[in-house]
């Protein structure tokens, strides 16, 4: 009988220890690779700004490749506009280094927009594959935004929100 229990407490430590192991640990920032070009994409956007209010947004790009260029785009949504950056920028991706961007961003109304990077990188060999990473900035009350959802439109939204009536006319010659 104590053999039987000497073996069951034996083997419920080991049921312990790769119960330990199995459970997963949690990933860090970025960790994840997505299927694409082999860069990150890192979004610095300040913690709060009023409509109106002048910004930096900083955003970090890090490459893994030895050689070849990318052409970077960033492309706000409609509400957020850069000031002092067309939003284009080619890297020489030789460097090995991270590449700083800093895009100066007022809000026209409240809200969470996205900022959309898109990176085309050309490889010395020919090949060309791209990523795409978004980051969140917040212009004064989103919940004022989500109160007033027609504000900023082109148009009325319908009472079931599907649809934005708008104004149009035609001209057939």
């Amino acid at each position: 009988m104590v053999l039987c229990f000497g073996l069951s407490a034996c083997g419920s430590e080991q049921v312990a220890s790769l119960q330990t192991e199995l459970v997963p640990k949690p990933l860090a920032v970025n960790a994840y690779q997505k299927p694409g070009a082999s860069i990150d994409v890192v979004f610095d956007a300040p913690k709060s700004l009023a409509v109106g209010e002048y910004g930096v947004l900083k955003i970090t790009v890090k490459d893994y490749y030895d050689s070849g260029t990318a052409q970077l785009e960033a492309r706000a949504e409609e509400g957020l506009h850069f000031v002092s950056e067309t939003g284009r920028k080619d890297l020489d991706l030789a460097t090995n280094k991270p590449f700083e961007w800093e895009l100066d961003i007022v809000g026209s109304r409240d809200g969470v927009f996205n900022v959309n990077v898109s990176a085309m990188v050309d490889l010395p060999d020919g090949r060309k594959t791209g990523r795409a990473y978004s980051g969140r900035v917040i212009i004064g009350d989103p919940a004022k935004a989500k109160a007033n959802p027609n504000k900023g439109m082109n148009g009325i939204l319908s009472s079931d929100g599907r649809t934005i009536k708008m104004q149009a006319q035609e001209v057939i010659k």
